[in-house]
């Protein structure tokens, strides 16, 4: 019986080791498609003329705001477009997932939706917004099944969601919700299967269904100064609302902006993604979760966790990960454009909010600036740092006394790295990875965690966005610091974080 065992294990053995010697397919990533037609929501106008009209338009817009005391019984036939109500309850209606597909499809009509009054297209955007996400985790089950950790956490939150749905949001068509993103439907595009595949989901589906929505969006918010009206039953159909205040809320001109720059913030996302290679990322994940010790069936192979030095050598036999396709550099300046007018349209409606906190709570709308008011000296250190990254003047710190960081943000944009190679650390901790101290007496061993570790990186790469860097010596440089300041300033923080996930 022990011979048996032995045996089993043997051959699991030899066969990881003879998988993982295997010559990796790579499938070279496909061309970029051509950008799409972009029209910002800022276009053809300087920053101070959109800012002073757009205050005027919110000013203006107070007039239509609408009261919802605690102990109104609202007529939802006065408050709701006739549209609105329409598709809302044609929504309640849905039992499948077939059903809500053809809804979908009809509300994507132009001439369909150009017909709905001003709320009822909005209602609309939130389901055709839908129509890219079609059997994706059906699509893409492949992709995500040669990942067995990959695959374990996907499937586990997915019936993690289904067992909330069913508990929390118990009606045919929030379960239709959930069957139209999981499993086969008529009409849903081709498996996604390669990391080709996913490239071209993220270019040629997502983002030119993305804009659609942010281009309806713009015209829909600029059409009129009127509040959108909302019903939350949308959401929670079996909820018995105990007063109007809950139920019912309204969409402000302040609101309805930040609901724009939050769409400029995604499509700058989908731009930049989609500019760089992903060719070579699924043997990456494979080779990285057999050095945690998942995937991977070779007992006699020791797993001691990854340190940065092991997790780069592993990125770098993948020379074509996250290398600037041709034609990228159109992709990442048309992202700055769209990173631009999202802060302009957070900026200009955060001023309104700022000076109108004294709202009335019965007006009920979906944010309310006293609860923003607390946070206002580093909401307006945020703008201020974030005017400074855009115009290529130095940041300050509002977290580190005095110190300043110089960085070339729209280089990275309108001349972007050739690839996040450059960006990979060169040298790493040499210390011994066992240190040791007397404790009780006895000399005790215990690991040294900082071995391994990033410590230098290439002085030209970052010289180039970081024009004030020091070099340690002619070749490297330690940007820890930098990144560490950036990292820590209001408004600028996210960069950091972003960064610090290429070098460190």
């Amino acid at each position: 019986m022990k011979k048996n065992i032995m045996l089993v294990v043997l051959l699991a053995s030899s066969i990881a080791i003879s998988a993982n010697k295997r010559e990796p397919v790579v499938i070279k990533s496909m061309p970029l498609p051509a950008l799409p037609e972009f029209v910002l929501s800022t276009q053809g106008a300087d920053a101070d003329s959109y800012q002073a009209e757009l205050q005027k338009k919110m000013n203006a817009s107070k007039k239509f705001n609408r009261q919802i005391a605690q102990t109104d019984t609202i007529d939802e036939k006065g408050f709701l477009s006739e549209s609105y109500i329409q598709i809302r309850n044609q929504f309640f209606n849905i039992k499948n997932p077939e059903q809500l597909d053809a809804m979908i499809n009809q509300l994507s009509q132009d001439e369909y939706f150009n017909k709905l009054d001003r709320d009822g297209q909005f209602l609309a955007l939130q389901f055709t917004g839908l129509k890219t996400y079609k059997s994706f985790f059906y699509r893409a089950r492949t992709y995500v099944g040669k990942h067995s950790a990959i695959r374990s956490a996907f499937v586990t939150s997915l019936r993690m969601a289904a067992v909330a749905q069913q508990r929390f949001s118990p009606t045919p068509e929030q379960k239709a919700v959930f069957d139209y993103f999981t499993t086969p439907i008529n009409g849903m595009g081709s498996d996604i299967t390669t990391d080709a595949d996913v490239e071209n989901f993220l270019a040629s589906e997502i983002m030119p269904a993305t804009n659609m929505t942010y281009k309806r969006l713009s015209i829909l918010i600029k059409k009129e100064d009127k509040p959108i009206h909302w019903d939350n039953k949308v959401y929670a159909s079996f909820a018995n609302f105990s007063d109007s205040a809950d139920r019912y809320a309204q969409i402000g001109l302040p609101e309805q902006f930040l609901l724009l720059a939050g769409f400029e913030q995604t499509i700058a996302g989908q731009l930049v993604s989609s500019a760089y290679s992903l060719t070579g990322f699924s043997e990456m994940i494979n080779s990285l979760t057999t050095q945690f010790g998942v995937d991977s069936l070779n007992l006699l192979t020791k797993v001691d966790g990854i340190s940065a030095k092991k997790r780069f050598d592993i990125l770098k036999r993948y020379p074509n990960l996250f290398s600037l396709k041709a034609g990228g550099a159109g992709y990442t300046q048309a992202a700055f454009g769209f990173l631009k007018a999202s802060l302009q349209n957070t900026k200009t409606a955060w001023i309104y909010i700022q000076n109108n906190q004294s709202s009335n709570s019965q007006i009920a709308f979906v944010i309310n600036p006293q609860n923003l008011m607390p946070f206002s000296r580093q909401i307006n250190s945020g703008f201020t740092n974030l005017d400074s990254l855009f115009s290529g003047s130095e940041l300050s710190s509002a977290v580190i006394n005095g110190e300043k960081i110089s960085i070339n943000f729209e280089k990275l944009f309108t001349n972007p790295p050739q690839s996040m190679m450059q960006f990979y650390p060169t040298q790493f901790n040499t210390e011994n990875s066992n240190l040791t101290k007397t404790v009780n007496g006895k000399p005790t061993n215990y690991r040294n965690y900082l071995t391994d570790s990033a410590t230098g990186w290439d002085y030209a790469a970052f010289k180039s966005y970081l024009p004030k860097v020091k070099a340690v010596n002619s070749k490297t440089a330690d940007v820890s610091k930098e990144l560490r300041i950036i990292s820590q300033i209001w408004g600028a923080n996210v960069l950091g974080v972003s960064l610090g996930a290429l070098v460190f």
